[in-house]
């Protein structure tokens, strides 16, 4: 099991923030939290499967999260066997009655709101994009909020023969040097040439620089564009609203913080939560776990 990092060449590097090579040998079950950009994977060796909780009656809308009629998804939900003692043990909240959803060895994943839980078969290698806020819109046509709360199979957005071809070199790659490679001139390729809109990256800019503190109105009128504006030029680009990309901001910083002494209550003040129960509501939607059992088991950061 082993986890490399590789940072892109300098022509994609205004739209990929790294690439990274996972491999695991035993079969897992692992927990991802939401992030703020738009990630790409390729299984070379191996299989993916999204894990989720299995519904007292059967629910076909449980497993197609939140596709959209434009992103096709096609895979029979199969289910879950929990992994045997050689396996790793899953994390203590992970379902126990849960099916898996089984991925496209080709896949991309969206923004989301919530966790997420993930399965590898034994053996997996896995090659990882991980976009910058705005760069998948430079390689795609599809408007990147339709990806938002799902993980979609690659298929769905580029010809299934470029999809076929990438997958076979990235299998036949000698080594992670090799894959990388394949992954950078495929991505050159599909380069669309088109300006950045600058007002969309400096309110990215201004969301991070306050944690997510901030009024979305304000921002507009700091840029000199409307709300209705920013709000469709954001989604299109960065995969949701500026104000719920603030609220991942706001989340992620709070999930990467230290509380001093474990005072929760200042942790969640300096966030800007003055309701407890709205910020264990936000927090525990966010992780799958109260902030006092997450920082309980996450001691630091």
């Amino acid at each position: 099991m082993g986890q490399s990092v590789y940072s892109p060449s300098e022509a994609l590097r205004p739209f990929i923030r790294s690439f990274t090579i996972e491999e695991k040998t035993e079969s897992a079950i692992y927990k991802v939290l939401p992030g703020t950009t738009t990630v790409m994977g390729f299984q070379f060796r191996g299989a993916l499967s999204i894990v989720t909780p299995a519904p007292k009656t059967p629910n076909p809308q449980l497993l197609t999260m939140a596709n959209s009629p434009q992103l096709k998804f096609s895979s029979e939900p199969i289910s879950f066997t929990p992994p045997d003692a050689a396996s790793t043990p899953p994390a203590p909240d992970t379902p126990r009655n849960a099916l898996d959803t089984p991925l496209t060895p080709s896949g991309i994943t969206g923004l989301s709101d919530s966790f997420r839980f993930f399965r590898n078969s034994p053996g997996t290698g896995t090659l990882l994009v991980h976009f910058t806020e705005t760069g998948a819109a430079h390689f795609f046509t599809t408007p990147i909020h339709l990806l938002f709360n799902g993980s979609y199979s690659l298929g769905d957005l580029i010809p299934a023969s470029e999809t076929s071809h990438l997958e076979e070199q990235l299998t036949a790659a000698a080594d992670n040097a090799a894959r990388i490679a394949v992954i950078e001139h495929w991505l050159i390729k599909r380069l669309r040439h088109q300006k950045k809109d600058l007002q969309i990256e400096a309110a990215i800019a201004r969301i991070y620089a306050a944690k997510g503190q901030l009024r979305i109105a304000a921002l507009g009128q700091e840029l000199y564009i409307s709300p209705s504006r920013l709000e469709k030029r954001f989604r299109a680009l960065v995969g949701t609203t500026p104000k719920k990309f603030a609220g991942l901001v706001r989340l992620q910083a709070i999930v990467n913080a230290t509380p001093l002494d474990g005072d929760l209550t200042s942790l969640a003040y300096e966030a800007g939560y003055f309701d407890q129960a709205h910020f264990i509501h936000d927090f525990t939607a966010y992780t799958g776990l109260t902030p006092a059992d997450f920082f309980r088991n996450h001691p630091t950061r």
